[in-house]
This record gives C-alpha cells, sequence and structure tokens, in this order.
C-alpha cells in the first residue's frame, strides 16, 4: 500500500478477509501512518491488541468485521469497520502519539491511547483526542 505498509497488516484478525481488497483501508489513513513513520523516524507497527490477555501483536488492528469488533470489546460504529482506523504502536510507544498529530488526514481525526501502554488509535473520522 505504502512504502512500509502492506494490506496483511491490516486485514481483520477473524480471517474474513475484509482488508485485503483494494479498497478496504482508506488510503487517507494508510498515508497518514506513512508520514508518521516518516516523522518518528523510526518503525510504526499496525497492532492487534488481546484485551483478556493485556497483549498486543504486530500486524491487524485496522480493519475489522462487525463481528471480530463485537468480540473484542469494539465500540458499535466504530471506524475500525469501515477501514478508517488503525491502532499502531512503535518504540518507544509515546512517539505514535505524537506523530499522529501533525498528519492532516489524522490531526482532524481521532487520536488516542485508553491506557498507558496500550498502541495509539488514530482515525479520519471527527476531531477527538483521548488519553486514558
Amino acid at each position: 500500500l505504502t512504502e512500509h505498509f502492506w494490506s496483511g497488516e491490516f486485514q481483520c484478525q477473524c480471517g474474513c478477509g475484509f482488508g485485503l481488497a483494494p479498497g478496504d483501508m482508506d488510503m487517507e489513513v494508510v498515508e497518514g501512518l506513512e508520514k508518521m513513520r516518516v516523522i518518528t523516524g523510526q518503525p510504526i507497527y499496525v497492532v492487534r491488541f488481546n484485551p483478556a490477555t493485556g497483549d498486543f501483536g504486530q500486524a491487524g488492528s485496522g480493519c475489522r468485521c462487525e463481528a471480530r469488533n463485537r468480540a473484542i470489546g469494539g465500540v458499535e460504529g466504530s471506524f475500525h469497520t469501515e477501514g478508517r482506523a488503525a491502532d499502531t504502536w512503535g518504540p518507544p510507544a509515546p512517539h505514535p502519539l505524537k506523530a499522529a498529530q501533525p498528519v492532516p488526514a489524522l490531526a482532524e481525526g481521532g487520536i488516542g491511547r485508553y491506557a498507558r501502554r496500550m498502541p495509539v488509535h488514530a482515525d479520519n473520522g471527527p476531531r477527538r483526542r483521548w488519553r486514558g
């Protein structure tokens, strides 16, 4: 999709295939993530979070089908279900939070973290900020 991101990083983790087809993931968000990576000068990963264990792993919380979103406790109407959001992580963890703010597509959308060690959420929906 870009120099540093490929569609497999954004695919729904249930195996339904959402995220693999062209157009599933909003390119404005993907290009925003690419700009975040350039700003930090370090890798930024799209990650999946397992709320049951508190663990997260590389690849996977971009697109989510409705069933997957419900299964992991995602909010109804999540931008992930529209391919308009991604949860990111980068070394060190605070960098994605700061790096998303100067990216126009993301600065006008939602940027936040639910808890200190969790990934940073970025989307191109309405402007909102939160920090857990």
